[in-house]
C-alpha cells in the first residue's frame, strides 16, 4: 500500500515553518520495516528537531518536500514544527464567517396613523392599477 504524497497546501506550509532538506540525502535501497505508530512518532519527532535546528541541511523545494514526505507526515511535522498552527487557523476562520451586523431598519414609522394610511393609499393604488373600484 502507497501512502499518498503531502498535498501542495502541505508543502507550502511545511517550507513556511522551516521545512528543509538533508544537504546529501541518502536513497534507501530496500524497503524499510514496519514499525509501531509510537515509534514512528519517535522518528517523526527527532525528525523535527534536526529540522528546527538546521543544521547541515538546505532548503528544499516545494516539489521536493511533496516527493519525499508523505501526507500523515507532513501532518505530524507540522503539528511538531508549528504547534499553534491549528488553533491560528481555526480562529482566523472564525473571523472570516463572523455575520456582519446591520443597523435596524425601520419597516414603517412608529405613527399608527400614518401607517393605516399608506396601507390605505397603497391598496388604492393597487385597485387604480387594475381598474377596480373600491
Amino acid at each position: 500500500m502507497s501512502l499518498a504524497k503531502a498535498t501542495e497546501k502541505q508543502a507550502q506550509a511545511l517550507l513556511e515553518v522551516g521545512f528543509n532538506q538533508p544537504k546529501n540525502p541518502f536513497k534507501p535501497k530496500a524497503k524499510r520495516p514496519k514499525m509501531s505508530k509510537s515509534l514512528a512518532h519517535k522518528l517523526l519527532e527527532k525528525w523535527a528537531a534536526r529540522i528546527k535546528s538546521g543544521t547541515n541541511r538546505r532548503s528544499a523545494s516545494l516539489n521536493e518536500v511533496m516527493n519525499t514526505v508523505n501526507e500523515k507526515q507532513a501532518g505530524v511535522l507540522l503539528n511538531l514544527l508549528d504547534p499553534g498552527r491549528r488553533k491560528r487557523k481555526q480562529q482566523e476562520k472564525k473571523a472570516k464567517n463572523e455575520p456582519v451586523k446591520y443597523d435596524q431598519r425601520r419597516f414603517m414609522d412608529e405613527d399608527e396613523k400614518r401607517n393605516a394610511q399608506r396601507v390605505d393609499e397603497s391598496i388604492e393604488q393597487m385597485y387604480a392599477k387594475k381598474g377596480l373600484k373600491k
